[in-house]
């Protein structure tokens, strides 16, 4: 179940555009105001930027217990960045990123809790050592260890967006 669809579809949800500042209206503003030729221009760049799938999975393990597939995944992830030194540039940068991801598929279809114990950095090491930790919780734990694990990770997510 691990296989390489359902990371095809966290790729894919992974992606982000970083903006040009944390506040979207300065970023349309900015936006409206390049002249027509920088327009056409940053929508260029932005359409060349090349990102090569197979480059960002980066570990993955998984478990299967009973019939929920079990993983840990540590992903390279990039965000477009601008610069404006000479001009507009649009280039890509990158972040790691390592959670757990739990997924469940039956005759009434397939559901997914990811980005549990979700970290990243842009620092390769911190994430890495993040990823073994998560590895070794899911290698070693039972189900039911697993599972209080991943219900007090999704309380604490419910407090901190309250």
């Amino acid at each position: 179940m691990m296989g390489d669809i359902s990371f095809e579809m966290l790729y894919q949800k992974s992606l982000k555009i970083k903006p040009l500042t944390d506040n979207i209206e300065t970023n349309s503003f900015h936006i409206r105001n390049l002249k027509p030729e920088e327009q056409i221009d940053y929508l260029k760049q932005l359409g060349n930027i090349k990102v090569d799938k197979e480059d960002s999975k980066i570990n993955i393990y998984s478990r299967k217990i009973n019939n929920i597939d079990y993983g840990v995944y540590m992903i390279k992830v990039p965000i477009i960045k601008e610069s404006f030194k000479d001009g507009i540039k649009v280039y890509a940068d990158y972040l790691y990123r390592t959670c757990m991801i739990a997924i469940k598929e039956d005759e009434q279809g397939i559901w997914t809790l990811d980005n549990i114990l979700l970290y990243q950095d842009n620092d390769f090491d911190k994430v890495e050592t993040q990823y073994k930790e998560l590895y070794k919780i899911l290698s070693e734990k039972n189900e039911y260890e697993l599972l209080k694990i991943i219900d007090s990770a999704i309380d604490d997510e419910i407090s901190k967006n309250k």
